[in-house]
């Protein structure tokens, strides 16, 4: 699958949030992720290459589940939208085991809130998420897509423009530095 994803750096986090209410998305879940991310010797990182384990915590039942990730280098520079492969785990520390014994080391974990609203737009799935990770003093909105194929792709980044435009958010606030990174930085300067 082809993740198509915008994420933008938010000036009013509470704004932004009654913006896509307005929209009356078809649910909201928040969430606690706790992300780990995975290297071998910098191979990945160097392709802007992602291997994730994320264990996804539902805030309201407390409800756990876990996924294993890869995402690819990026089929768009400016989006860094990237295909994706995701599938649920059962064993969050069977694979983390197994990921080891592989010498893929932990190269950086955080944990992030989210709200996430699923949204209808010009007859579109989208998942809007409103992120909050600790650690960083800004908050961020995600918006993204699937798509089967590579072609389709532009045509779905340009419809997440408008829906950016819809709530009310501009082009100039469309981040492309990666969560990793800016936590990387915050880290080295403390």
């Amino acid at each position: 699958m082809y993740e198509v994803e915008l994420k933008v750096k938010l000036e009013d986090y509470y704004s932004t949030r009654e913006n896509i209410l307005k929209a009356q998305p078809t649910s909201t879940v928040s969430y606690e992720y706790f992300d780990r991310y995975y290297d071998l010797n910098d191979t990945l990182t160097s392709s802007e290459q992602e291997l994730r384990l994320r264990t996804k915590t539902n805030l309201l039942t407390s409800q756990e589940s876990h996924f294993l990730t890869f995402k690819d280098s990026p089929f768009d520079l400016y989006s860094k939208s990237k295909p994706e492969f995701e599938s649920e785990i059962i064993d969050p520390i069977a694979i983390d085991s197994l990921l080891k014994k592989l010498n893929y080391t932990e190269s950086l974990s955080y944990k992030k809130n989210c709200e996430v609203f699923n949204v209808v737009f010009e007859d579109n799935e989208l998942e809007v998420s409103l992120v909050k990770i600790r650690g960083l003093k800004d908050s961020f909105l995600e918006v993204e897509t699937l798509s089967k194929i590579l072609n389709n792709t532009s045509n779905l980044l340009k419809m997440l423009h408008r829906y950016l435009t819809e709530i009310k958010l501009s082009e100039s606030q469309i981040c492309t530095t990666y969560y990793v990174d800016m936590l990387k930085e915050v880290r080295e300067a403390e």
